[in-house]
């Protein structure tokens, strides 16, 4: 189920956890996300559905526990658990590690139309470009060249050849106003200038450079190591979201950057070649030693992209 269906915004924190006869703690949810509870020990990443019901329907055929203990358990008394990647339900005895991170992974990917906007927009700003340096190109790097990008990621753009920037730099940016984008900050050095755009939905990091810049040069090999290790897409995602809920995705207020989350990442796919997603994302845990660790413990790694007996 896309995006379109399931509000990412209003997705549960990945950190609670229910289970029949356990506790439920509700909260409010935003995109900004809330504090992940490091202290619930789970093998996965599931999350609880209660919060979802009816109060009509709560008036009408019982109890709160007791629609929601009917909801979650088979014919057979096998415990159903409901998740925004998971919004049909699933057997929870069932479930892998591995494909309830892809299937995260995929409830949060952009769709095709936010991806081509993001495209539109930098043909946008290379039409722009081009009016005052004729021989400019833009180009795309970061999480969207690689695939990666999710719903908050700014959009990272280079514009190389601008030439006198000193002189030209104060017009282009009154013609991005002119464009009806929002310019929220900007720099201007001789050789380099920087400007952040905001275009609706979409925030843009645009870099413009005199010569041939160097932040295209590490995409063709991400690519390549991403190619090499297909789990690091979805892991990516959880990661990200895991820091988003816990407000530590911003560098510029002491969190973690996308870039150093994916060097992490990488890093950890080569010291520990995992096999998929959920031995990656386990991996990516056991080795920098997250507030996670006291799950790792307590669950043997080679078991945790596998339903036990």
């Amino acid at each position: 189920m896309s995006r379109k269906h399931v509000s990412v915004a209003s997705m549960p924190s990945l950190g609670e956890a229910e289970y029949p006869g356990g506790h439920y703690q509700q909260q409010s949810h935003n995109r900004s996300g809330t504090n992940v509870h490091s202290g619930v020990s789970m093998p996965s990443l599931l999350v609880a559905s209660s919060e979802r019901e009816n109060s009509v329907e709560l008036e009408s055929s019982g109890t709160k526990r007791e629609i929601d203990k009917r909801r979650r358990q088979t014919d057979t008394g096998k415990t159903i658990v409901t998740t925004p990647w998971y919004p049909a339900g699933t057997v929870k005895d069932n479930i892998k590690l591995c494909d309830e991170v892809n299937a995260l992974c995929k409830l949060l990917e952009l769709t095709e139309e936010e991806v081509a906007a993001r495209h539109r927009f930098r043909t946008t700003l290379h039409e722009t470009a081009r009016d005052i340096w004729s021989s400019v190109t833009v180009k795309v790097y970061g999480s969207l060249s690689y695939g990666l990008s999710l719903p908050g990621s700014a959009l990272d753009v280079v514009v190389e050849g601008c030439n006198d920037l000193s002189t030209n730099f104060n017009t282009f940016v009154d013609m991005i106003n002119n464009l009806g984008f929002k310019v929220e900050a900007k720099y201007c050095a001789p050789e380099e200038a920087f400007i952040k755009i905001r275009a609706g939905d979409i925030i843009a990091n645009l870099s413009l450079v005199h010569k041939k810049s160097l932040a295209r040069a590490s995409v063709a090999k991400i690519r390549g190591f991403i190619e090499q290790y297909p789990m690091v897409a979805p892991v990516f995602a959880a990661v990200r979201l895991l820091l988003q809920q816990s407000r530590c995705n911003n560098a510029a207020d002491g969190g973690i950057s996308s870039y150093a989350i994916l060097i992490m990442i990488l890093h950890t796919c080569r010291e520990f070649n995992p096999l998929d997603a959920g031995q990656l994302l386990v991996a990516f845990f056991k080795q920098h030693q997250t507030p996670t660790k006291e799950i790792i413990s307590a669950t043997a790694f080679d078991d945790m992209s596998h339903p036990k007996n």
